[in-house]
């Protein structure tokens, strides 16, 4: 399991949050006075709307139920539910009006509206986790899940047309982000799209895909900003978002590109934001902006739990790392590719302790564990916010150890070299060490308040 729901649901609220002091200003007058940093950093609908569907395929073990999906919806437009504050805003004129048909008994099927003035970007805002759970789905079999999801509240085929686009397109980036530059993926994505929709969309719905011209055709990734539209219309912030994405080269240029085109500027930002981040990380996120969001914690544990139930290792405590074959190991659970598994950088996070690294000079097959360190650190600094917290790094001298907490990554790294020995990551303070260590890698723990020896395990 890699990193991608946190490195998309991450992105997609920060651009959210960034792009809600633009929201409703004209282009022009963001010309004048442009948003370059994170304000508020207040998320809205796009991304509660988006934890909703992410917690409702957790919380089924991942089967798709659409009852549930509504009930959620009905209960942050009620009640708040997962949003930032414990108060729903910024709702879209379709989507309450879907959410108030179902409240007042109106069946499933028939609570969104159908016609052509209810095209907005309300259900391509939060689409993004139906694509993680449809990853190993066939093509008929997406077209008409995307199809339902977005029903829900979007009925119209332009809309459903727009997700299934947006999800071909985050597909893409999930499977081949390593393969590929963004500008080729996002192409890639369009054209598996169309090929799909050929076979198992009826020739009415085909036919719609006149909408979308301007992005099969490629010729919006050309135009000039002035062409592009970021209103609440779906096709307009779609292509606004894909425009963003081709025209840039990072995560931050992309969302301040998104921001400040205005209008409805929150979710343009959250769709392009999305994408960005599935392609370039979550920690390309700056952590200034990540710092800046509010009740960041809700959304990473919705994603960690998410995370969690995927990889039966969330909470859990480690004990055994293997590295071997580029697959990292915990538990016996293959994690992920490399020191990239969002499933161990979840655990780390979550466990509020402190983890035992192994010798920073013991290589097996090839991979030293100092580069695992140095990656276990970074993704827990990243999650965090605390990489610009930097703490000294103490030398325990009770059992031969190293403890060190929340370091300066370059320092950490350096000091492992320096010592190669054991060390010891705190994610919390030195003052917690005592009676919560818990060992990755295997050894003695901790024995009456101190840092006992962790002996090099057999790997083999």
């Amino acid at each position: 399991m890699t990193d991608y729901i946190l490195n998309g649901v991450l992105g997609l609220a920060v651009g959210d949050a960034l792009g809600q002091p633009a929201q409703g200003k004209t282009r022009e007058s963001l010309k004048f006075s442009p948003v370059l940093e994170m304000r508020q950093g207040l998320w809205s609908d796009d991304t509660s709307l988006t934890l909703c569907t992410l917690a409702s395929l957790r919380e089924n073990d991942w089967r798709l139920d659409y009852h549930d999906l509504l009930r959620r919806f009905a209960k942050w437009l009620e009640y708040g539910y997962l949003t930032p504050e414990g108060v729903a805003f910024d709702i879209g004129a379709t989507t309450k009006q879907a959410l108030l048909n179902y409240l007042n008994g109106v069946p499933l099927e028939c609570c969104a509206p159908r016609n052509e003035w209810n095209c907005g970007n309300g259900s391509l805002m939060r689409i993004l986790p139906v694509e993680f759970y449809l990853q190993a789905q066939p093509a008929a079999g997406r077209y008409e899940i995307i199809r339902n999801v977005s029903a829900l509240t979007h009925a119209h085929i332009c809309c459903t047309l727009g997700c299934f686009l947006y999800c071909a397109v985050a597909g893409e980036i999930i499977q081949h982000r390593e393969r590929f530059k963004l500008a080729t993926l996002l192409v890639r994505g369009v054209i598996r799209a169309v090929d799909d929709l050929r076979q198992v969309a009826d020739a009415d719905d085909n036919r719609e895909l006149h909408y979308y011209s301007r992005i099969i055709d490629r010729s919006v990734y050309e135009l000039p900003a002035d062409e592009i539209e970021s209103s609440g219309y779906v096709v307009d912030t779609l292509e606004a978002a894909l425009w963003c994405l081709a025209n840039t080269n990072s995560y931050r240029e992309c969302l301040l590109w998104a921001v400040n085109l205005g209008e409805d500027a929150d979710t343009v930002a959250a769709v392009a934001g999305s994408l960005a981040g599935l392609y370039y990380g979550y920690d390309s996120i700056p952590h200034e902006w990540l710092a800046g969001l509010n009740n960041k914690e809700m959304i990473v544990r919705v994603c960690g739990y998410a995370l969690g139930s995927l990889c039966h290792a969330a909470g859990a405590v480690l004990h055994h790392l293997k590295v071997g074959e580029d697959q990292l190991v915990v538990d016996g659970f293959n994690i992920g590719n490399g020191v990239h598994g969002l499933g161990l950088s979840h655990v780390l996070h979550h466990m509020d302790d402190v983890v035992i690294v192994k010798a920073a000079h013991h290589v097996h097959d090839g991979v030293a564990l100092a580069d695992v360190a140095k990656e276990l650190v970074a993704k827990a600094c990243a999650l965090t916010c605390t990489l610009h917290q930097t703490r000294n790094v103490h030398e325990l001298h009770d059992g031969g150890g190293l403890f060190v907490g929340l370091p300066d990554l370059g320092q950490l790294v350096q000091t492992l070299v320096r010592h190669g020995h054991d060390a010891a990551v705190g994610l919390d303070g030195a003052e917690r060490i005592v009676g919560r260590l818990r060992v990755l890698g295997g050894g003695d723990g901790v024995e009456q308040g101190r840092l006992a020896d962790v002996r090099q395990a057999d790997d083999t």
